[in-house]
């Protein structure tokens, strides 16, 4: 139906209100919140090319492979591609392996290091190194990867989030 200069559909004299079909807020809450997955899944995905290139570059380079990174890189990639599946139609198993798949990525490179406190020798042993030798380059690259890893953390944080709320929205039941 269009609209007249009145401001009322054409063919109805406006009293016909009650008959309109409206969307239900169930339905327009899913459309926002698979947009804002949509946008949060494409920048999960290019993080995940760039995480995936940097284990490349560095295994090329004088580094030994590192396994945890390798399978982070890979339950990540396996995320975007359930988040995409969970996307495209109301599968909620598609978005609770997703969730489940994004918890492994962004856990399983730190719990190994902080149970047998890895973590804090490996720290504190490039600190030292980075204090005597003054290689900025290394030092660079070394920030470049912190920083990706924390932008590319806060992305999958927020992209379970909105996989939550979306697979709440979905299970919900309409009131009658």
């Amino acid at each position: 139906m269009r609209r007249g200069r009145s401001g009322r559909p054409e063919g109805t004299d406006g009293s016909d209100y009650a008959f309109r079909m409206t969307v239900d807020d169930k339905y327009k809450r899913a459309a926002q919140a698979r947009l804002r997955l949509q946008k949060i899944v494409a920048a999960q995905g290019s993080f995940q090319v760039f995480r995936t290139l940097w284990v490349v570059v560095m295994a090329l380079g004088e580094e030994k492979l590192d396994n945890i990174m390798v399978a982070s890189c890979a339950f990540g990639g396996a995320a975007v591609l359930m988040a995409a599946l969970g996307i495209r139609g109301s599968g909620s198993r598609s978005l609770k392996l997703y969730i489940l798949l994004t918890v492994a990525s962004i856990s399983l490179p730190f719990i190994p290091a902080v149970i047998t406190g890895q973590l804090q020798k490996k720290v504190a042993k490039d600190w030292d190194f980075f204090q005597q030798t003054g290689d900025f380059k290394a030092i660079f690259l070394v920030g470049l990867q912190l920083l990706q890893e924390c932008a590319a953390n806060i992305v999958q944080i927020f992209g379970i989030i909105t996989a939550m709320t979306l697979n709440q929205t979905l299970a919900t039941k309409k009131k009658l």
